[in-house]
């Protein structure tokens, strides 16, 4: 073989500098591009598809977000964020407060450790993303399902 193939291509051979930043673009590129076909043979069965928006609809959906409604004067993008923050923030100081409050308690007092032990050692092996169909069941998947109680 010869020079780059050869270290491209050889066992725990090094790599040439460029292939540092092809390499990871390489997927996402091909993602990008059978993506991109797909959409646009979509595009060309039915014009009104909204399963795989073409470029030009991310980029007018991205305008829109930013423009004035003219009727509230209010930038949508602006008051989702007001709306993501401002649940994010009390959903936050609610789980800041209640994990101080079960902390303090089980390490203070020996009886709530025995009390809440069990359960706290269970669910320290649950990862997270597995508790999220069972706060779909319960909660739903509104403003409830993501402060834990309902909004006024």
């Amino acid at each position: 073989m010869n020079g780059w193939v050869d270290r491209l291509f050889g066992i725990r051979r090094p790599m040439p500098g460029w292939t540092r930043w092809v390499l990871p673009l390489l997927p996402l590129g091909l993602l990008l591009a059978l993506y991109l076909s797909a959409a646009y043979e979509r595009r060309e069965e039915n014009p009104n598809d909204k399963l795989l928006p073409l470029p030009a609809d991310f980029v007018k959906a991205a305008k829109l977000s930013f423009t004035e409604n003219e009727f509230t004067g209010e930038i949508p993008m602006v008051e989702d964020l007001k709306s993501s923050l401002w649940i994010f923030s009390i959903s936050f100081i609610a789980a800041v407060f209640v994990s101080l409050v079960v902390g303090l308690h089980v390490g203070a007092w020996s009886w709530a450790n025995d009390m809440f032990d069990p359960i706290l050692r269970f669910l320290s092996y649950l990862p997270p993303l597995a508790l999220l169909p069972l706060v779909i069941l319960f909660l739903g998947i509104g403003i409830t399902a993501k402060t834990g109680w309902p909004q006024r």
